[in-house]
């Protein structure tokens, strides 16, 4: 897994979190990612392995930017 670069987009820092490199036999990384998560049209089925990884961890990532946003206004404003 990798980082695109952080991009400004009019304030708005931006970047893409994806599936980099590949496999031994050449196959990418994140075509591999795409059919464990979502299934292939051979009969593999999904298993959802990144919507349930987002969806536990995302509480403890809003809280954690919220409480760096909090620090950082704090710092502006000289509290």
């Amino acid at each position: 897994i990798t980082l695109a670069a952080m991009q400004d987009d009019r304030g708005y820092i931006n970047t893409k979190i994806m599936f980099a490199g590949y496999d031994s036999k050449g196959v990418p990384n994140a075509i591999k990612a795409a059919a464990l998560e979502s299934g292939t049209s051979r009969g593999q089925k999904g298993t959802h392995f990144i919507s349930h990884t987002v969806k536990s961890v995302q509480s403890k990532a809003v809280e954690a930017m919220s409480d760096a946003l909090d620090e950082k206004i704090g710092q502006i404003m000289g509290d």
